[in-house]
């Protein structure tokens, strides 16, 4: 079956517009461009600026293990921390050697709190023990009867609360061996705890993702139904609240403000599976969660969390948003401090700018715990996949980013790189042939002169040490190597089929919709309507219409030639065509088999170097200005037989009429018209002429009048 000729010609000349393949730039100038890449002390903050950031120096080093928890002891400064999955606990001295103190038969240590007293409290899960540590050893204080002790915290009394799983019931404990169920939600877990400004304790679920403000003895309401399934951490200044939600997408929770800064990032190992610690977590939560417990919602496309602000007045506010699960928060002079998980990607909601910022990345995945000093922004963060202590602070001398990697998608030829900003900062560069920096990339390379000193190869990154200052935009400029353009595909039309160019409309090569507008505003092409033809049709007229392409998007112009079947040099029809299509008038040519020949090169967009020239040949098509010829070979008073027959083409039909004017179409002897020469067996009638006419494939005509019998 042919495609129709219209189809044909959307299929061939229909195409994205091309740009000139010369010079290309990749400029990195706002935040999300900046956050694909990896920070180390650099701060980077809205709407793209990279500055020195917070300073890191490790602590210690657990090795294989996951740090769940831990708490930073009010009087001495010493940690203790709570792990998994060998269910041991460590302390942690100014020396920063770890010690362990004790090692449960539970697996994991969710959650460790400490009195006013200073006495250090840890829960074992499952089985929901709560231990308290006295003379470096652990004797049981109190035994939930739940599975999990997802988190602990005191309130100015000397109560303990304890958050549990698995029927998400919170405990107060005023004394060893002596607690209540204070409040028994109807979620599967309770997973963080906190306090308001009033002294009301606040709840965080696993479930629906509810945050509770809870008065009293089961005197309960619900602040906020989050969009996330589960409430992570939350943290309290003067009467603000802040909250971070992450899990499953719920469609149904309460609308936030359409104003909330969103973060980029990627979420679990960059594969939408999530981290180890995810992954953990989220075991121990579906052991904990009865059947049916769960929201029922639909998980995003991408696991995301959401930091809410609630001031005195209670409305859940949307200040950021992360790619990444929030696992911790902290308070610091600067604003909230966000930990992740994923790519252990350190975030802060910066309460003087109101925006949210990327501080920076830890080489571990996960990090599940901040810990705060009061009134400093000396912070420990605790990290899982590796399992270290990290001190963060300000102050950083030397913050290094590096670019996420370039692809300049072929190979290339790198040329100047400008950083715009002001201060003292260094750059350097490397490159590269596989997707991901190994070991086969060349070194680091320092700029000579403003211009990239790498190899030619197809991927490159940049590093930035900052010491000083602040960076804003860095443009990379990079010539690729010029690819041979490609004719895929060369069409010559039915005979008597023009096409001629239609004009656009007016108005028609304006850009209509606002990301047409931004696309065009950022120095992308204006994209515009494909030309379209007219179909002509009038013997003689021949069409050729071909398919090409350039890798490197270069413009492309056109030569198309013709030569007979039997002949070797070629005619020139046209030259410096743009357009992939050329109709020409082959009336008065002489019949025979022909074949077309398309020449394209690469010449407009490669004017001060080298260009491509590639060429494709037409299938055989014929070119027959001679129509067929009609012989009769019988006749009688009751019929006649003629024979049809053409040089070149096939016989496409034989009509007959006995008016000149109704005419019907007649079947060959062997039932099928297939070939240049056939013969028929025509039926006439008494007293009336005979009018034969007969078409070959090319639309040539030949008539015949046969008189009427006497």
């Amino acid at each position: 079956m042919k495609m129709p000729v219209g189809l044909l010609l959307m299929a061939l000349t229909m195409g994205s517009p091309l740009m000139a393949g010369s010079v290309q730039r990749e400029t990195v100038s706002n935040f999300d461009d900046f956050a694909a890449g990896d920070l180390v002390s650099v701060t980077l903050t809205q709407p793209g600026v990279l500055k020195p950031g917070l300073a890191t120096r490790q602590l210690f080093d657990l090795k294989d293990l996951n740090i769940w928890s831990g708490v930073r002891d009010s009087a001495n400064g010493d940690l203790y921390i709570g792990t998994g999955p060998k269910g041991e606990v460590y302390k942690v001295g100014a020396n920063g050697e770890p010690s362990l103190i004790t090692k449960f038969n539970e697996s994991d240590v969710y959650a460790v709190a400490q009195n006013a007293k200073g006495e250090v409290f840890v829960a074992s899960s499952p089985k929901g023990k709560i231990f308290r540590i006295s003379g470096g050893k652990a004797e049981e204080y109190f035994n939930t009867g739940e599975e999990y002790v997802w988190d602990m915290v005191f309130d100015k009394a000397g109560n303990l609360y304890a958050a549990t799983g698995g029927n998400g019931k919170i405990f107060k404990v005023s004394a060893k061996d002596k607690g209540e169920v204070y409040y028994d939600s109807d979620e599967p877990n309770i997973r963080c705890l906190g306090f308001d400004a009033d002294g009301n304790l606040l709840a965080g679920s696993s479930g629906k993702g509810l945050l509770y403000r809870i008065s009293g003895a089961n005197q309960a309401v619900v602040l906020l139904q989050a969009a996330y399934s589960e409430i992570t951490a939350i943290t309290v200044s003067g009467d603000i609240i802040y909250v971070a939600a992450t899990g499953k997408r719920d469609i149904k929770s309460q609308p936030a403000k359409a104003a909330a800064v969103v973060v980029s990032g990627t979420g679990g190992d960059g594969k939408g599976e999530g981290s180890e610690v995810a992954k953990a977590m989220a075991a121990a939560l579906s052991r904990a969660v009865s059947a049916g417990a769960s929201s029922g919602s639909k998980s995003s496309s991408s696991e995301k969390s959401v930091l809410y602000r609630l001031r005195k007045d209670l409305y859940p506010e949307v200040v950021g948003r992360t790619d990444g699960s929030i696992y911790s928060l902290a308070l610091t002079t600067s604003g909230v401090l966000i930990g992740t998980g994923g790519d252990g990607k350190l975030y802060r909601f910066n309460t003087k700018d109101e925006q949210m910022e990327l501080v920076g990345k830890l080489e571990a995945k996960d990090v599940t715990r901040l810990l705060a000093t009061k009134n400093s922004d000396q912070v420990t963060a605790l990290t899982s996949n590796l399992a270290k202590g990290i001190a963060l602070g300000t102050g950083a001398e030397n913050g290094v980013y590096k670019s996420k990697v370039i692809d300049s998608s072929l190979f290339a030829r790198w040329g100047a790189l400008d950083v715009g900003g002001s201060g003292k900062w260094t750059v350097q560069t490397r490159s590269g042939n596989t997707s991901d920096p190994d070991k086969s990339w060349y070194a680091w390379q320092d700029l000579k002169d403003g211009k990239v000193q790498s190899p030619s190869a197809r991927y490159l990154q940049f590093k930035l040490s900052i010491s000083d200052g602040q960076v804003s935009r860095v443009e990379l400029a990079y010539l690729p190597q010029n690819q041979p353009p490609v004719i895929s595909q060369v069409t010559v039309l039915d005979p008597g089929i023009g096409c001629k160019e239609m004009p656009m409309p007016q108005g028609s090569s304006k850009a209509t919709t606002i990301d047409q507008l931004l696309k065009g505003g950022s120095g992308s092409a204006m994209p515009t309507p494909p030309q379209q033809y007219m179909l002509l049709a009038a013997s003689g007229l021949r069409t050729v219409v071909w398919k090409a392409g350039d890798p490197n998007d270069d413009d492309l112009q056109y030569k198309v030639e013709i030569r007979a079947e039997s002949q070797k040099d070629w005619d020139l029809l046209a030259d410096k065509l743009d357009k992939p299509l050329y109709s020409w008038d082959a009336s008065g040519w002489a019949d025979g088999n022909y074949v077309v020949r398309i020449t394209a090169d690469d010449s407009p967009g490669n004017k001060q170097g080298k260009f491509y020239t590639v060429q494709k040949i037409s299938d055989v098509f014929q070119i027959d200005n001679t129509p067929p010829k009609i012989t009769v070979l019988k006749q009688d008073d009751e019929s006649v037989d003629i024979q049809v027959s053409d040089a070149i083409s096939r016989i496409d039909s034989v009509l007959i009429s006995s008016n000149a004017q109704d005419y019907d179409e007649v079947q060959p002897v062997d039932g099928i018209c297939d070939s240049k020469q056939e013969q028929y067996h025509i039926k006439r009638e008494k007293g009336k002429p005979l009018y034969i006419r007969a078409s070959d494939a090319a639309g040539n005509v030949a008539g015949l009048r046969i008189g009427p019998t006497k």
